[in-house]
């Protein structure tokens, strides 16, 4: 794992079965879906659906986890509870933070 827990390679290459090439593979995936991930997530917040915001943010926390994604997970998963609770400003305030955690997950997985 990189010492700022933003990537965690071993783990990624263990549900790859070390398989390097399927681990591009999912890397290139994951990455082509980033820019729609967002999108989806900020418009359920802009709608106030908290049942959207949740599913938006649950899948968004479940891609980052098959990458090996730590910190985004983390705040994909904060953001799937205010869904949760029906807190619209506290997932208005995380956006930020997760498509800076996204950008960050980005630059890493781009030079595995």
């Amino acid at each position: 794992m990189t010492t700022d827990s933003t990537f965690n390679r071993e783990g990624l290459l263990k549900r790859s079965m070390g398989d390097e090439e399927l681990m591009l593979q999912i890397i290139q995936a994951f990455l082509q879906s980033k820019e729609e991930a967002i999108a989806k997530l900020q418009q359920a917040i802009s709608e106030q659906d908290g049942t959207k915001i949740r599913n938006r943010a649950h899948s968004i926390k479940g891609s980052a986890a098959n990458v090996g994604g730590v910190r985004l997970q983390d705040i994909a998963m904060q953001i799937e509870m205010c869904g949760a609770s029906g807190d619209y400003d506290g997932a208005t305030k995380l956006m930020p933070e997760l498509v800076k955690r996204f950008d960050e997950l980005q630059v890493v997985l781009a030079v595995q």
